[in-house]
This record gives structure tokens, sequence and C-alpha cells, in this order.
């Protein structure tokens, strides 16, 4: 689980059609992989709380109600 980056790359190679619920349109792709692209280098501590300048207050209201505070 710790050496994360050193197989994502093979693994995000697994999704070759849109990522979502079956009859939905999904995620195409090509945007599931730009999404999930950091997942092939370990975690930069310059990163880390982000969400505090960069999520919108719209978008942190709509992540609590579902994840709680």
């Amino acid at each position: 689980m710790l050496d994360y980056p050193g197989r994502a790359q093979s693994r995000l190679t697994e999704y070759v059609q849109p990522f979502g619920e079956q009859g939905e349109s999904g995620i195409a792709p090509a945007r599931f992989l730009a999404i999930h692209d950091r997942t092939q280098t370990p975690p930069a501590a310059a990163r880390i709380g982000r969400w505090r300048t960069e999520m919108t207050p719209t978008d942190r209201h709509n992540y609590e109600e579902i994840s709680g505070p």
C-alpha cells in the first residue's frame, strides 16, 4: 500500500472504458487518467492543506454534507 507510486502506472492502464456506474456516461478514460496522474508520484508535503485555499465554499459545504466537518 505504501509503494503505490510504483504500481500506479500498471493499474491505471486497466481503465480502457468510461469509469462509472453501468449505463451512465461515466468519465472518459483520458479524463480519468488525468485526474489520477499524481498517483504515480509519492505525496508532496507542499500540497498538504491546499483544499483550504482552492476549494470553493460551495464545494466544501457539499463535501461536508456527505463526509461531515
